[in-house]
């Protein structure tokens, strides 16, 4: 497993300015997502970053190929990274989503990871979920000596960190992460531990 990893949250989308669910539908940053993008690009313009991957979508991969433009490395795209499929919610506002599914809402937004209500939409469960980010997490044990930065997604992000051990983390998380958030890990001897989370101070600069 990669010695540190920098897990960046895509930008925004007119889907998130909407309020709209996304999951597997594949929409891009707007301007303002881009300009997030950029942003965090300066505020990890002095980390070390040896390699690039991200979820297949467009959102994280623009979030994270902007970011890595000062460091000059190329982005891999892999489909484990992808958020969640979520069914026939996607392009659902979440207005409706509440109202509708509540009992899907309020695990959802609760960071409750033991949710197989998302089978009734036709989404992927919990443990799907895992499992799926897991195999990518897996296949990025050779890099064990270096700094990983990973372009992701509000829930597949949550998988990851669950995947290294920082469960308890996830707990202090109320809001979930915001667009660019940046949270930064590095292993120890007692396994992972944060150094960043969610931060998105790179949003004030200038």
């Amino acid at each position: 497993m990669a010695g540190r990893f920098i897990l960046v949250r895509h930008g925004e989308t007119e889907w998130n300015r909407k309020g709209k669910m996304q999951g597997w539908r594949d929409v891009g940053l707007n301007q303002t997502g881009r300009y997030q993008a950029q942003m965090a690009g300066v505020g990890l313009k002095d980390e070390r970053v040896d390699r690039v991957f991200s979820s297949d979508l467009a959102r994280a991969y623009e979030t994270v190929k902007i970011i890595s433009e000062v460091h000059g490395v190329d982005v891999v795209r892999m489909r484990e990274f992808r958020e969640r499929n979520m069914g026939e919610l996607e392009g659902l506002d979440r207005v409706l989503f509440r109202k509708r599914y509540f009992h899907i809402y309020n695990r959802w937004r609760n960071f409750v990871m033991d949710n197989k209500d998302w089978e009734g939409v036709g989404g992927e469960t919990d443990e799907e979920l895992f499992e799926r980010v897991k195999k990518g997490v897996e296949k990025l044990k050779k890099y064990d000596k270096e700094t990983v930065l990973v372009g992701l997604h509000g829930q597949s992000k949550i998988a990851f960190l669950m995947v290294l051990g920082l469960k308890k983390e996830i707990k202090k998380l109320k809001y979930g992460f915001r667009n660019t958030g940046v949270t930064i890990v590095e292993k120890g001897r007692g396994g992972y531990r944060s150094i960043k989370f969610g931060d998105n101070s790179h949003l004030l600069i200038g």
